[in-house]
């Protein structure tokens, strides 16, 4: 899968994650993977295995540091696409577009995206 061969549809410009975000699971409570990259309407995350294309996510991205004395974002997100990191990864990204999120939680996350745009 090359960029070339995809359209870029995003309206927003992706913020790149320098510092480790975990993605938690809330109904299993399990991690999913760690944030790569995140606008107000999506992410990408990297993860030891795959998330299930086309199925609903709910949850919470583990702040390093709080963000208006919140420790994590709440949102639900259903996730588009998953590939490989390389041909014989053991890793794999995860696109998905976030579908639900609070408007306290949308505050917080576009605080977020700003803290990453430097």
């Amino acid at each position: 899968m090359t960029d070339e061969a995809i359209p870029n549809r995003r309206s927003k410009r992706r913020q790149t994650v320098e510092t480790v975000v975990t993605i938690m699971d809330r109904m299993s409570g399990d991690a999913v993977g760690r944030l790569v990259n995140i606008t107000t309407e999506g992410l990408m995350l990297v993860n030891t295995s795959p998330l299930s294309t086309d199925t609903l996510y709910q949850v919470s991205l583990m702040l390093p540091e709080p963000i208006n004395g919140v420790n994590e974002i709440e949102l639900g997100m259903d996730c588009l696409w998953t590939s490989p990191t390389t041909a014989d990864a053991d890793m794999y990204w995860s696109g998905c577009h976030i579908i639900d999120i609070s408007d306290d939680m949308l505050v917080h996350l576009e605080q977020l995206v700003k803290d990453l745009d430097g």
